[in-house]
C-alpha cells in the first residue's frame, strides 16, 4: 500500500506527533506491504528534525521516499496519482500570521483536500478536522498514533476495504466536476438569483 503524506513538512500545519509512532510500528509488521511519501521539503526545524526521523526510518530499509528540496510538480503528480490514499496529518490549531489563530478546516482550507478530490483519493485525517459532507465517505479519521496504526493495517490487512474506499473516493470527486458544479449554480445559485 502507498500512503502519500503531501505538502511542506512545517510545524505551524502538519503534526507529525502521531505519524512517526504509527510507521515505526506498521513498518515492522508491513515492511514488504508499506511504502510512505513524504511528498514536501522540510521547511523549519521541526521539519528538519521529522525530515531526520523518516531519513533513519529510511536507512534501516524501510520503504520511505523522501524530498529535501522543493518537490518538482511531475514528480509530485506522478506519486499522487499511483498512491493508495492520501494522509493528512493536519495540525488543527494554527497561525496564519503571529497574531491570528487559524482553524484548519474552519477558517483556512487545506490542499490536501483539493488533491483528494482532484485526484480522486481516500484521505486519512485527525479526528477534529472539520471535512466536508461531500468526503466523508472516503475519509478515514483517527485520534492518536494507535487508531492511525489500526487504520492503515486494517487497510493493509483487507484490501476489499481499501478497495471500496478507493470507489467512493472517485463517486466523491465525481461531485466536484465542472458539469455536476455547473449544474448546481443553475439550479441553486441562479434559481434563486431569478426569485429575488
Amino acid at each position: 500500500m502507498r500512503v502519500v503524506i503531501p505538502g511542506l513538512i512545517e510545524e505551524r500545519r502538519k503534526d507529525y506527533s502521531f505519524v512517526l509512532p504509527a510507521f515505526e510500528k506498521l513498518f515492522k509488521h508491513f515492511k514488504e506491504n508499506i511504502m510512505l511519501y513524504l511528498l514536501g521539503k522540510p521547511v523549519d526545524r521541526y521539519g528538519n528534525s521529522i525530515y531526520k526521523a523518516f531519513r533513519t526510518l529510511r536507512e534501516n530499509k524501510y520503504a520511505v521516499v523522501l524530498f529535501e528540496k522543493f518537490v518538482p510538480d511531475k514528480t509530485y503528480v506522478e506519486i499522487i496519482t499511483k498512491c493508495d490514499v492520501i494522509h493528512a496529518p493536519i495540525r488543527i490549531k494554527t497561525r496564519g500570521n503571529v497574531y491570528n489563530e487559524e482553524t484548519y478546516g474552519v477558517t483556512v482550507g487545506s490542499g490536501v483536500i483539493y488533491n483528494a478530490i482532484q485526484y480522486a483519493k481516500p484521505i486519512i485525517v485527525p479526528a477534529e478536522f472539520n471535512m466536508l459532507s461531500e468526503l466523508r465517505s472516503s475519509t478515514l479519521t483517527y485520534a492518536n498514533s494507535t487508531e492511525l496504526e489500526d487504520i492503515i493495517t486494517e487497510l493493509i490487512t483487507r484490501p476489499e476495504k481499501l478497495e471500496k474506499l478507493k470507489k467512493e473516493a472517485y463517486i466523491n470527486a465525481e461531485k466536484f466536476s465542472l458539469k455536476n458544479l455547473q449544474d448546481y449554480f443553475e439550479q441553486n445559485v441562479l434559481h434563486w438569483a431569478e426569485e429575488s
